[in-house]
């Protein structure tokens, strides 16, 4: 099993709880989740379709517009900002940001075909409802 702040990495990811509830997705239904991410509407999403949404999701969320996000402007429901942070200097880089993002992809990409299916992304939803949900009795 992926370390804890691997699973909620992953978890923020599904849920699309990172900069999508700072700017008002959070009430999006799974279809709308996906469609935002599936730029071309073709069914599928690839990394190349989700990352101008993230780099966005972080362009919102750098609030300062310095170029980092730090722990006032982080909004992850809940999310680890240890997960997003990778060289541990309390501020979360745009590379950084994507990096992690990346790294979700490929894990919810259960076939490993290089695109997510809406099946893929439902699936990671209910993963990532079943994560909070176990934190949630944790705290």
């Amino acid at each position: 099993m992926a370390p804890w702040h691997l699973r909620s990495l992953i978890a923020g990811l599904a849920l699309g709880v990172t900069a999508s509830c700072a700017i008002g997705q959070s009430g999006a239904s799974l279809e709308e989740r996906f469609a935002r991410l599936d730029r071309d509407g073709d069914g599928f999403i690839v990394w190349k379709e989700a990352e101008p949404t993230r780099a966005s999701d972080f362009d919102a969320m750098d609030r300062n517009k310095d170029g980092a996000i730090d722990r006032r402007e982080f909004a992850s429901g809940g999310r680890p900002f240890t997960a997003f942070d990778s060289d541990g200097d309390q501020n979360i880089t745009k590379d950084e940001f994507l990096s992690a993002h990346r790294t979700m992809f490929m894990r919810f990409d259960g076939d490993r075909d290089g695109a997510i299916s809406l099946p893929e992304f439902a699936e990671a939803q209910k993963a990532a409802a079943s994560q909070k949900a176990s934190e949630g009795t944790r705290n």
